[in-house]
């Protein structure tokens, strides 16, 4: 079971391939993501008590 899972780039293009290897990783080992409580292309966000964002 995991919780939390944060993919962070500055750079779009990078930001997309991770995510790819991530999800494909999931899958493998038969992970479910839940779409709803799945957030993509945030530009800023709080992640475990600590402000992340691309500024």
């Amino acid at each position: 079971y995991l919780n939390n899972i944060l993919i962070f780039s500055k750079m779009i293009d990078k930001y997309r391939k991770y995510v790819r290897v991530v999800l494909d990783v999931l899958y493998i080992y038969k992970l479910l993501v839940n779409k709803e409580k799945s957030k993509f292309y945030i530009r800023k966000t709080v992640f475990l008590g600590y402000k992340i964002s691309l500024e």
